[in-house]
């Protein structure tokens, strides 16, 4: 009789332990779906600023900011001198927003490979359920 409640026991901790590991992909997949996301967000706001620059640099009068023969006020000087530093703070930005993505790809690979470690210890538990 005992064999019997130590087998069930066994059955009992085996099912937990199966439930847990669920648990843990489920919660994975959750995360990996939010970082997806996120990543998506961030490669759609780096195309659109692509576009703008794109747009602004292309743009012979849009790029220049002090239009020589031409009474702009004393705005376009001081924009001359401000810009610049600005554009570069731009760029920087940008090529954060780049490896930001890139390591948010990094993430997404690991929880992949977690989640498919997972599975194979389901997998192994399931085995073990079958012999009981």
């Amino acid at each position: 009789m005992s064999f019997v409640v130590s087998r069930a026991k066994y059955r009992a901790e085996i099912m937990e332990k199966i439930r847990k590991v669920r648990a843990k992909i489920s919660k994975a997949k959750e995360i990996m779906a939010a970082l997806k996301l996120c990543r998506s967000k961030l490669e759609n706001n780096i195309d659109n600023w692509v576009l703008q620059y794109n747009a602004y640099t292309s743009n012979e009068l849009m790029s220049q900011i002090l239009v020589e023969d031409r009474f702009e006020g004393t705005i376009a000087e001081a924009l001359s001198v401000d810009f610049p530093p600005l554009m570069e703070k731009m760029n920087h930005t940008k090529s954060a927003m780049e490896l930001l993505c890139s390591a948010i790809g990094y993430q997404v690979t690991g929880l992949e490979k977690y989640i498919r470690e997972l599975e194979e210890e389901i997998v192994e538990l399931q085995n073990r359920l079958a012999v009981l």
